[in-house]
């Protein structure tokens, strides 16, 4: 279940019991826990994976095209080899999860307070002692 992107609160949905209940049955059993953990990652490096692959492009899929009449008979079956383009979506998602400092939308803002405490810092660096 969990090797499919299970969560936890499917799992308690799974065995009939609240997601605390879950978390205990962690907490009381490591090697359930660690069980959860590997599955989770096994899953989500399948999913990194496959979303690194979609970013990059360049795969290579095949499709089936039946033709058929108006009766729905088979007229003819032709197999199209595709070289995918890389997925914009799937490109701007990873770089802003990757690499945020470069790729975020908006570069994180200083707030009022942040300021004015870098400008008191730098005022009592020019005091005398």
């Amino acid at each position: 279940m969990i090797a499919l992107g299970a969560t936890d609160a499917d799992l308690a949905d799974f065995f009939d019991v609240t997601e605390k209940t879950i978390n205990n049955w962690k907490k009381k059993h490591p090697e359930f826990l660690q069980s959860l953990k590997e599955a989770k990652g096994e899953f989500d490096t399948q999913v990194e994976n496959s979303l690194a692959i979609k970013a990059k492009g360049g795969y290579e899929t095949t499709e089936t095209r039946i033709k058929t009449d108006c009766d729905d008979k088979v007229i003819s079956t032709v197999t199209v080899q595709k070289t995918l383009a890389p997925d914009p979506v799937s490109a701007i998602f990873w770089l802003k999860n990757r690499q945020p400092e470069r790729w975020r939308d908006k570069p994180e803002e200083k707030g009022g307070n942040e300021i004015f405490a870098e400008a008191m810092s730098k005022l009592e660096d020019k005091l005398p002692d």
